[in-house]
């Protein structure tokens, strides 16, 4: 995730992180102190000033020269804007050097270096990179630290993304394979590496194995980000669905309703055209809906009374009224109930459930940037406090309790009389994305990782999950959060025991990419496939950036832990869903949804809801 960007720029006008490099007596140099960089005359080459803030002067100039005669050897003297585009690669860095870059969501091969700065590949143009990218998301380009060997030029990668890199698999130029340049061999190639996705091979792996079969069945279709899926109590056949865009829809027999039941795009922050984090993140219906027709919604909003400046933007819990036809909604009729600042545009949860005791459960991520201490983050992380703000854990009101708030605060919550906030139930989460209750009153959270895991908890009233103390059961360190201290604490500052996930999966396995950021789910309570009773279902949203490539999960208890397995779609070439995972959804039969779209983005109409089914 990327630092905070200062007002260094290159000879372009662009910008690009103040970053300190050492100098050669090993004391720290701030890269305001370095000279202006020689001028990149290569048309499309990304920016190299983060580089040059690391490495100094001489470092820079022998990557110059490098690309210089590079460039030199071909047709024109300069790259292509094809080649251009690519960023220079040492040929598989070592394991350590692999992070993820969460503002782009891309997988990166990254060295030592300040948090934040990734490495992109794509072409120009492109959303999923290229120097649209950097600009979007802000992510400085990654080159690696002095000493390391100088680059080797990828111009011609079959699939140039850092997700096959860090699967280890580096393509030589096309012209290069076989001795007809880009004849027989090439093509010959090209059906190999299609093969390499759409074997059964790809389903399950010695980390996870491959389990249960399933159907997926089309259900709704035309959306752009499908994030929650839940059915109208006073007719079960008729569902509502909330798209990160920013509207609900009614869905039932028919399809899709054409006008949406609320539209709060007018109350949102404008979403970015690369990636985002924000937008309508969550939906709940009140237990009595069917009576009183309570729906309750968390946005991104634009930043309102309270939130500073310097803040991206306010997420907002609100609730509307919805009449027993299920008539749109006027969005000038929202009652808010909560306006939290939240500091960077990422890491928002938004996720709302109402539990068994009738209370509503509230998601809040840490704010966003990296390690939880950017701007915005309190000292010791966000996830760690419970007095400065309400970021970074479950809260829990009572919606039919107004008192002072507009909301009242049950009794039970851990910090009521205590110091801290009384809204919070739990605390020490990073991203808490999907967030459900199975027939025990159990509450399933899935926390996003950062650098190396993603985790499953089962939260307890007053529980403390870890972070930025921990990544899943794992020692974190936010200054190496890709090398992870042997030791930390087993208790906050506060003296609460740190509670480790009931699962958890590591981001990368050798050379096979498992995951990136996990996607809550719900535990099976059907009765279609009885295969799954009692398994907690959910998912992965995606493992490369280069095609929609979520997973789709199971985990079971098994004695004292809980057994991980890859459920295997029928209906697909490669046994997978071959789409991005958004989220889960629950039918009062207890069968399940998947919310899924084939973009990284939430704009288009790839977005679809999908009912879990026996095999075919």
């Amino acid at each position: 995730m990327t630092g905070d960007p200062g007002d260094a720029a290159d000879p372009e006008g662009r910008t690009s992180p103040r970053v300190p490099t050492e100098a050669g007596d090993g004391s720290r140099v701030s890269a305001a102190d370095l000279p202006d960089p020689p001028r990149l005359w290569l048309t499309h080459y990304p920016r190299m000033l983060a580089a040059y803030a690391r490495r100094g002067e001489d470092g820079l100039a022998d990557v110059e020269e490098a690309l210089r005669v590079k460039a030199a050897a071909q047709p024109g003297g300069k790259f292509g804007k094809r080649q251009a585009a690519y960023v220079p690669f040492v040929p598989l860095p070592p394991a350590d050097w692999r992070h993820k870059c969460g503002h782009c969501r891309f997988w990166v091969d990254h060295g030592p270096g300040e948090p934040g700065e990734c490495m992109i590949v794509g072409r120009e143009g492109d959303y999923l990179g290229g120097k649209a990218i950097h600009e979007e998301a802000g992510c400085g380009l990654f080159m690696p630290p002095a000493g390391e060997p100088p680059f080797e030029w990828v111009s011609e990668q079959l699939s140039p993304t850092g997700a096959d890199l860090v699967r280890g698999e580096y393509h030589p130029s096309r012209s290069a394979a076989g001795t007809g340049g880009g004849g027989t061999a090439a093509r010959g190639r090209r059906r190999t590496r299609a093969s390499r996705y759409t074997s059964e091979r790809d389903v399950g792996d010695a980390h996870v194995p491959a389990g249960t079969r399933i159907g997926l069945e089309r259900v709704a279709t035309g959306l752009s980000a499908p994030v929650a899926v839940c059915h109208d109590p006073a007719e079960p056949s008729r569902r509502f669905v909330a798209d990160q865009s920013g509207q609900v829809y009614v869905h039932d027999d028919g399809g899709l309703r054409e006008e949406p039941l609320l539209d709060v795009t007018d109350h949102m922050v404008e979403l970015r055209t690369q990636y985002d984090e924000r937008g309508l993140l969550g939906l709940a219906l009140h237990p009595e809906f069917a009576d009183n027709g309570r729906l309750f919604v968390r946005y991104s909003a634009t930043r309102r009374d309270g939130t500073p400046e310097s803040y991206d933007h306010t997420e907002v819990l609100a609730e509307f009224a919805v009449d027993g036809d299920r008539s749109p909604v006027d969005p000038g009729t929202e009652s808010t109930l909560l306006e939290i600042p939240s500091p960077q545009f990422n890491h928002n949860a938004g996720d709302l459930a109402f539990g068994p005791d009738g209370y509503l459960y509230v998601a809040m991520g840490d704010g966003g940037g990296e390690g939880d201490r950017a701007p915005g983050h309190v000292a010791g992380g966000n996830g760690q406090d419970v007095t400065e703000n309400l970021l970074g854990g479950i809260l829990r009101i009572n919606v039919d309790s107004e008192g002072e708030r507009g909301y009242g605060i049950p009794d039970d919550n851990p910090l009521v009389g205590e110091e801290g906030l009384d809204e919070y139930y739990a605390w020490g989460l990073r991203n808490p994305w999907r967030v459900s209750f199975d027939s025990e009153g159990r509450l399933f959270v899935a926390d996003v990782g950062q650098a190396l895991y993603e985790e499953v908890n089962v939260v307890e009233n007053g529980g403390n999950y870890g972070w930025n103390l921990k990544e899943g059961s794992h020692c974190f360190d936010p200054d190496s959060p890709a090398d992870p201290p042997d030791d930390c604490p087993d208790e906050s500052a506060r003296g609460e025991p740190l509670l480790d996930p009931i699962v958890e999966y590591p981001h990368v396995r050798g050379d096979a990419v498992v995951g990136s950021a996990v996607v809550g789910g719900h535990v099976y309570e059907g009765s279609a496939l009885p295969e799954l009773e009692g398994a907690y279902v959910f998912g992965d949203w995606a493992t490369t950036q280069d095609r929609p490539s979520g997973r789709l999960f199971a985990a079971r208890p098994s004695g004292e832990g809980w057994e991980l397995e890859e459920l295997v779609v029928s209906d697909t070439r490669n046994g997978r869903p071959n789409r991005n995972v958004l989220s889960f959804g629950r039918a009062p039969d207890g069968e399940l949804y998947v919310c899924t779209s084939e973009t990284h983005v939430p704009k288009g109409e790839t977005g679809e809801v999908l009912r879990v089914v026996p095999r075919g």
